[in-house]
């Protein structure tokens, strides 16, 4: 554990990243089922909720500074609104007599109330919004009730919730890997599937692919050379893990020559869900922009031949990901399902 003395010590925005990776480690451990100490835990959630606020402190001027010229300009505008108002309702009083003039100041006063009484039904429920969102922190202050998964994630919000304040976008916060990448070779199920991705451009796209092949009992994958290498640090973040434990190499395409069962997952072939596939064999994926070379496109047409997927929609394409996917759950369950 980081010590509490050194992590007061630090500066204040050092503190607060500090203090996301403390909470990083207590939620990878309460996902494999090690509690935090207590007393850490209390004094972490804290230091962090104190620096928070005082955060918040510091931007409340500014804040109430903006509402205030906001609530200013709606002033205006409904000084404004109400002088319109009341002029039309003069104009409509003169031209109609005393009674009709009575009636407007009637109505007047009735719109006033009514314009008056969402806004204060609005206020009144903030109000218990407010009540609630304090009933709930308090709830939260006391860690060591919580359940594991509770526990998670409030941990995990309150990650987030520096993150954000020390300017992260969401898009930059790292999804947690519980497994570490540690997952067991052994307990996998192996099929003699294999896949060979061409000059696919995408790092995010590897990693996903890596994922679902991992999914579905792929044996093998080869890469082209041009292709991103499952190590590529983007890609480890979507493969979770599964570039680990799913061999792979980087070959040229004349590695599958002597290979059986080849076939291209590309538009124009048979509709998935009427190929016949293989018990053994290696599907060709290709380039996001391009698509299959030539040469690939030989190979699977000297093999198999091409599977398509029917789509509906008016642009007809798929992610190379997304469209893996699809075409391996249609590949698994067509030679593993009992006849």
């Amino acid at each position: 554990m980081f010590p509490l003395r050194k992590l007061t010590e630090l500066p204040p925005a050092s503190r607060l990243r500090k203090i996301t990776l403390i909470l990083q480690n207590m939620e990878i451990g309460l996902a494999r089922g090690q509690k935090p100490d207590p007393a850490y835990l209390k004094a972490v959630y804290g230091l962090a909720r104190e620096k928070l606020s005082e955060q918040a402190a510091k931007a409340r001027p500014v804040l109430k500074q903006a509402a205030a010229s906001k609530q200013a300009l709606s002033k205006q505008a409904d000084n404004a609104r109400q002088a319109a108002q009341s002029t039309q309702s003069r104009q409509s009083a003169q031209s109609q007599g005393p009674l009709t003039r009575k009636t407007a100041e009637t109505a007047q006063s009735e719109h006033g109330a009514q314009s008056q009484g969402p806004l204060t039904r609005k206020t009144a429920s903030k109000q218990a919004a407010d009540v609630r969102q304090t009933a709930g922190l308090s709830e939260k202050l006391c860690l060591e009730e919580l359940e594991p998964s509770e526990l998670l994630r409030v941990l995990n919000d309150l990650r987030h919730e520096i993150l954000s304040a020390l300017g992260a976008e969401p898009a930059e916060w790292d999804f947690l890997d519980f497994d570490r990448g540690l997952l067991d070779r052994a307990s996998r199920i192996v099929l003699p599937l294999r896949v060979y991705m061409e000059d696919i451009r995408s790092p995010f796209n590897v990693g996903s692919i890596f994922r679902t092949a991992e999914a579905f009992a792929v044996k093998h994958v080869y890469l082209s050379s041009h292709t991103p290498l499952p190590t590529h640090k983007k890609a480890a973040k979507t493969a979770r893990g599964c570039e680990k434990i799913v061999d792979w190499s980087v070959e040229p395409l004349s590695v599958l020559e002597k290979n059986v069962g080849v076939f291209a997952l590309e538009l124009g072939g048979t509709p998935v869900h009427e190929f016949t596939f293989p018990k053994r064999g290696t599907v060709l994926i290709g380039s996001e922009e391009l698509g299959l070379s030539p040469e690939a496109l030989a190979l699977a047409d000297a093999g198999l031949g091409r599977v398509s997927i029917p789509m509906a929609g008016a642009k007809r394409s798929l992610n190379v990901a997304t469209a893996f996917g699809i075409l391996m759950q249609s590949w698994y369950t067509a030679i593993t399902a009992k006849v």
